[in-house]
């Protein structure tokens, strides 16, 4: 989420999207870093921190070999729960069980426990009951006679069903009840509505000075206020070199002219190099000077040289309920163990008439994942040995799915976070676009260091 987002009435007030590439897929390797010392890593994670990481990456790898792409799967896949703690994964299938996915099933090792449980629908069944509820192209009139508009849904992995946030069309008039609100989003959805809740709960979600070839987790700005950027990549169709952010801090590309770095001191990209793709909250910037694959950790405020203070991209791995994983945004830094708990969708673009699917984390740890200002940012599973894996771009604060955590973080400007006061929301989970999906939708190879850097001792 950025500053001085303007909000549309009875339309969240932030939104995103999800999917992924394989952690095999295209990438390439780094060839811009001049100008810029490389930082060198004088730290060591905790060993029950590397230990961590270790377990995530083993079960996430072993996932990837079950579902490739789990978003793309077209068949009966439903969802997916891991963890790295138990080094276990339990896996819903609709249907019959494809000989490939059960030879995985079958070999699967590195001490690894696999169940497949038998799943009511497949995630295909589920998204296509979600879009006939948010924003779809022509609004069943059975929802408009209800006054019903529908914010975002959260899609439970058994395929069970899905939960959804409303709001009226006209504030003017009267909503059913909550039963009645349930029985016609299920006439309409045509899957069980687990949950309805009103109202919305979620909200659009720098490092300060950087230079080129530019970082991610880094600030930019323009006159419509500040957010982050992502992770670097080459545009496929000319080799130009990109950062990528989320749309929705310019406007939806209404305020895309030019951004700045965090201290306004050095242009990052103008128009027309800034494209803007609504449906995946997506803004790809060709930027001045390039991009490096490597990401600001630690702190917002961590200094040249300090613990975690950059790390490089070696990658990219697929979301999978259950995944330990890092939010790095400019405004509030890193924010580590934060846990995937499913996917939701949500209505965006300029007048919210876009479906866009998104993944959700949450702090386990009864503090913020994220903050306003750290929309754009990357998101990423440490590997515990100085380097990352990409997974997503941030997009909102709060959730979808269920009920975010939302806590004052006013008081917080230049201590926790850089820039606090009323305008800024900091919640306990944070919703974030699936990088993979934005890469191949948009045609940019994300670019990485091209090695596993190990810690030093």
């Amino acid at each position: 989420m950025r500053f001085q987002v303007r909000r549309r009435v009875a339309v969240l007030a932030g939104l995103s999207f999800a999917l992924l590439l394989p952690f095999a897929g295209p990438s390439l390797a780094n060839t811009e870093s001049a100008g810029k010392p490389d930082p060198g890593y004088n730290w060591t994670d905790p060993p029950a921190d590397i230990e961590q990481w270790r377990r995530e990456n083993l079960v996430t790898e072993v996932a990837q070999r079950l579902v490739p792409d789990p978003e793309e799967t077209g068949i009966g896949y439903a969802g997916m729960v891991v963890s790295g703690e138990r080094l276990s994964i339990t896996m819903w299938w609709h249907g019959e069980l494809p000989a490939t996915v059960r030879k995985v099933v079958e070999d699967a090792n590195d001490g690894v426990s696999v169940q497949v449980r038998p799943a009511e629908r497949s995630i295909s069944d589920i998204r296509r009951a979600v879009s006939r509820i948010v924003a779809p192209a022509r609004i069943d009139p059975r929802i408009l006679s209800a006054n019903i508009e529908v914010l975002g849904t959260g899609e439970e992995q058994d395929g069970s069903g899905i939960s959804v946030r409303y709001d009226a069309i006209d504030s003017s008039q009267a909503l059913p009840a909550p039963d009645e609100v349930r029985r016609v989003l299920e006439l309409v959805a045509g899957v069980p509505v687990l949950a309805a809740n009103l109202g919305s709960n979620a909200v659009w979600a720098s490092r300060q000075d950087d230079t080129s070839p530019w970082y991610g987790g880094g600030m930019i700005q323009n006159s419509g206020g500040k957010c982050s950027i992502g992770f670097a990549g080459s545009r496929n169709s000319d080799g130009g070199s990109v950062m990528l952010s989320a749309a929705h801090c310019s406007d939806w590309g209404q305020n895309s002219s030019y951004w700045y770095d965090g201290t306004g001191s050095e242009l990052v990209a103008t128009w027309p190099n800034i494209s803007i793709v609504s449906a995946l909250d997506s803004m790809s910037m060709k930027t001045q000077g390039g991009s490096f694959a490597r990401v600001f950790g630690g702190g917002w405020s961590t200094q040249y040289g300090g613990y975690r203070y950059t790390l490089d991209v070696i990658g990219s791995f697929a979301n999978h309920v259950g995944n330990k994983v890092c939010a790095s945004g400019a405004n509030s830094g890193e924010h580590c163990n934060l846990t995937i708990t499913g996917t939701a969708t949500a209505a965006c673009g300029p007048n919210g008439n876009i479906a866009c699917p998104a993944w959700e984390a949450q702090n386990p740890s009864n503090d913020y994942a994220v903050v306003s200002g750290d929309s754009g940012g990357p998101l990423y599973q440490n590997t515990g040995q100085g380097n990352v894996r990409a997974q997503g771009i941030i997009s909102y604060t709060g959730s979808y799915r269920g009920n975010a955590t939302f806590f004052n973080c006013t008081g917080l400007g230049g201590t926790r976070i850089r820039f606090g006061g009323s305008g800024v929301a900091c919640s306990d989970v944070v919703g974030y676009i699936d990088v993979s999906r934005v890469l191949s939708q948009r045609g940019i190879t994300l670019k990485n260091s091209g090695t596993l850097r190990l810690t030093a001792s």
